[in-house]
């Protein structure tokens, strides 16, 4: 396995497919999950260098999520992106504070994603 494992939660198929091709051109290793349960199940099971969620999950917010994944894998602290159609509210951004994660906008542009992977990879 790749050092660089990156954890991608998104239930969108063709952004999730997207995003795991940008890791896959950074040398890395994608671990998808359709949803936050099945996301921690793969945090039990294999640890990450980063995690990108999105905010919108069909079973949990991606903030709940990103809050269980620091608890299973504290090593991502300042390594977590989260993705969403929707501007953050003001309380989803204070926890995105706490946790030192960043946020991207969709649509996001190709070069984005590939930067945000980067950074991610590179913290």
């Amino acid at each position: 396995m790749p050092a660089s494992n990156i954890l991608v939660v998104e239930d969108e198929p063709h952004i999730l497919t997207l995003i795991a091709s940008v890791i896959q051109m950074h040398q890395a290793e994608a671990s998808l999950a359709p949803n936050g349960s099945r996301a921690l199940v793969l945090a039990r099971e294999t640890p990450f260098l980063g995690a990108i969620v999105d905010f919108s999950l069909p079973d949990m917010s991606g903030v709940e999520v990103g809050a269980q994944l620091l608890e299973i894998q504290p090593q991502l602290a300042g390594k977590l992106l989260y993705i969403s159609g929707f501007e953050p509210t003001p309380e989803e951004r204070a926890v995105m504070a706490e946790q030192e994660a960043d946020f991207l906008a969709k649509p996001f542009e190709l070069t984005a994603i590939q930067a945000a992977v980067a950074r991610l990879i590179g913290k």
